[in-house]
């Protein structure tokens, strides 16, 4: 069987059963005709904006299995709607990456599956795509769709189907990234690629189809409700599937929605390589209701806080550990003051010494730390304790949210959550 890698460009058309203008025609646009189905009209602008602007497209292919290719000086090619012989397959698009300027060679390519709204990636349709894959040759399909995952690596559907590589990207992802790119200084020069690129951005935020979490969903309110009232270990299992679907895009999302709200790149730090699925969402609720999230900044996973949603009490503590490695306690905590930002010295920000033996320091204000700071004469500040001892293992900084009725809301639920997400980094991580 002849194999599409190594092929020669010219000979695509021949690999895909098709003529060569028939293949022309379906190369993506970046302004297609009107009166097009919304997913058809997005996967077309979006595939046409990658090919048009080099550092949005090796942005997002570094992260996958073209990382190695997209280093060399190779085109790329983008088709929409490509289907096999008898029409029982037919992935959203193709990317070709091919390198040589007279006869180019195809390195690498793709299969895309998009979605767009609430429409998720299928199992069984996936399964189509990687069996049409493995006829050409083609080594990898990525999925694009409202569902969020971790990393692209991670995708939203099972599938027994290997030997071939899965990706996964979701449009909100794909607007964030847009938008970092052109806030960097150094990620863009040409100006006709910066164009493309906010054209795309408002594209995105223009379109009703493609979106980030901002409902929790209509079972939300009866379910949330239900894990509050539930016994420990005793959560319906219904309650705890709709809980442990919407919670964990949520959780995906808030790292996402900080990125592009704020100048860090926050990423969700997963223990498994995994979606979290129901069953470890029951062992995690199952003993204290409580779902413990943890972020990190740039590519630092030491630079990290915690959101510790409790749904037994209907609010979230948002928490990050500091180390001040040099002297005693009273220099220690001035020290840990003259890295935060005075501005952010809320009441509601609370302070915990950490001694050796993990003896506690009661919760202090950072408000209260600071006046102490700045009382003359200066005085100890409250959370020294020479009877825990001299020296800080470290200081917990963190901020305690409750939710009352918005815990059940599925919308104002979100909007609380990432707007105190928000506030505790930009008052205490970023300066930690």
């Amino acid at each position: 069987m002849a194999k599409i890698i190594g092929a020669s460009l010219s000979e695509l058309h021949e690999f895909l059963k098709l003529d060569v203008e028939t293949l022309e025609s379906k190369k993506a646009k970046l302004f297609p005709q009107p009166k097009m189905k919304s997913e058809r009209v997005t996967t077309d602008v979006f595939l046409a904006s990658l090919s048009a602007v080099k550092e949005y497209r090796e942005h997002l292919l570094n992260e996958i299995s073209a990382r190695k290719i997209t280093k060399r000086n190779v085109s790329i090619h983008v088709y929409t709607e490509i289907s096999n012989e008898d029409g029982s397959a037919r992935p959203d698009g193709l990317i070709v990456l091919a390198s040589g300027r007279n006869n180019p060679t195809i390195e690498w390519a793709c299969f895309v599956e998009t979605k767009v709204g609430s429409a998720m990636i299928e199992q069984a349709q996936m399964e189509a795509y990687i069996e049409f894959a493995k006829e050409l040759d083609i080594p990898a399909i990525i999925s694009i769709s409202n569902q969020i995952t971790a990393e692209p690596t991670i995708i939203p559907y099972s599938t027994r189907k290997k030997k071939i590589e899965l990706y996964h990207w979701s449009w909100a992802y794909l607007k964030v990234m847009s938008t970092k790119l052109l806030q960097d200084e150094d990620g863009i020069e040409d100006e006709d690629h910066k164009y493309i690129l906010s054209e795309l951005r408002r594209f995105f935020e223009g379109n009703d189809d493609v979106s980030n979490m901002k409902d929790m969903g209509r079972e939300w309110k009866t379910s949330a409700q239900a894990v509050n009232e539930s016994a420990e270990g005793k959560i319906p299992k219904d309650a705890l599937a709709v809980v442990c679907k919407a919670y964990a895009q949520e959780e995906m999302d808030i790292g996402l929605q900080l990125t592009d709200r704020t100048t860090s790149n926050v990423h969700l730090l997963l223990k498994r390589d995994e979606v979290r699925e129901d069953s470890i969402y029951d062992q995690i609720l199952g003993k204290n209701k409580t779902v413990v999230s943890t972020y990190y900044l740039e590519d630092d996973k030491n630079f990290k806080f915690t959101l510790e949603m409790d749904f037994n009490k209907k609010a979230v503590t948002y928490r990050c550990l500091v180390s001040i490695d040099s002297g005693k306690a009273q220099a220690q905590t001035t020290k840990l003051l003259k890295r935060l930002d005075p501005s952010g010295k809320s009441d509601e920000i609370q302070v915990v010494a950490v001694y050796k033996q993990n003896k506690r320091s009661k919760s202090v204000s950072l408000a209260q730390l600071f006046e102490e700071k700045d009382a003359k004469p200066s005085r100890q500040y409250s959370i020294v304790d020479k009877d825990k001892g001299d020296e800080v293992k470290y200081f917990d900084i963190f901020v305690r949210q409750e939710f009352l009725r918005d815990f059940t809301n599925p919308k104002n639920f979100i909007l609380k959550l990432e707007q105190g997400a928000e506030s505790f980094l930009n008052q205490v991580v970023i300066y930690t």
